[in-house]
């Protein structure tokens, strides 16, 4: 699934230097996109696991 994230990454901004002709490289746009993707996985999982521990916390406490 992440290949294939990355693979449709950059492919996409290869296109989008095409289409809009941006005077941005299409592997520093490619790259952000997908730092900013892994930002996004780090940020979700860290959020699902705050919310496996949160009962864990609460039986502890209560």
């Amino acid at each position: 699934m992440i290949l294939f994230t990355v693979g449709m990454i950059l492919s996409v901004s290869a296109r989008l230097k095409c289409i809009a002709s941006l005077p941005v490289d299409p592997l520093e746009l490619s790259g952000a996109a997908i730092f900013l993707y892994g930002w996004g996985i780090l940020i979700m999982e860290k959020f699902r696991e705050g919310l496996r521990e949160q009962p864990a916390q609460n039986e502890k406490n209560g």
